[in-house]
């Protein structure tokens, strides 16, 4: 049997998907979200976005604003860059304070839930 748990880390969302093992037709006892996320690795963890140098999607959409440009610093809270998703508008706010080394995405672009819009630097 599968269950669908949907973790969140700070302002990210991962939905991840556990199989449970039945023993003489019994379900094995849950496995709490504190469990699965120990069983990430760190190298894991920041590949999905965790300690993230990233300012990441949490949705998927096109992009129709980018706001911020490389070289500008930015605030925790600061808006990125703006999706259209749906026919709604989605600001992509910034995690942390640092400054905008890389922007990754170009105005039009359709980009996928979890995509990377920008570089985030000290």
């Amino acid at each position: 049997m599968r269950k669908r748990l949907r973790i969140f880390l700070g302002e990210e969302i991962f939905e991840v998907e556990v199989e449970y093992f039945s023993s003489k037709s019994k379900i094995s006892k849950a496995i709490s979200p504190r469990k699965v996320l120990k069983s990430f690795s760190k190298r894991n963890l920041a590949s999905i976005g965790v300690f993230k140098k990233q300012i990441v999607s949490p949705i998927s959409g096109k992009v129709i604003l980018v706001k911020a440009r490389e070289g500008s610093f930015v605030k925790k809270g600061d808006v990125v860059a703006v999706l259209e998703s749906m026919k709604t508008k989605v600001e992509i706010h910034s995690h942390r304070d640092g400054v905008i080394k890389k922007i990754l995405v170009r105005e039009g672009d359709f980009i996928k839930s979890g995509s990377a819009v920008a570089e985030i630097g000290d």
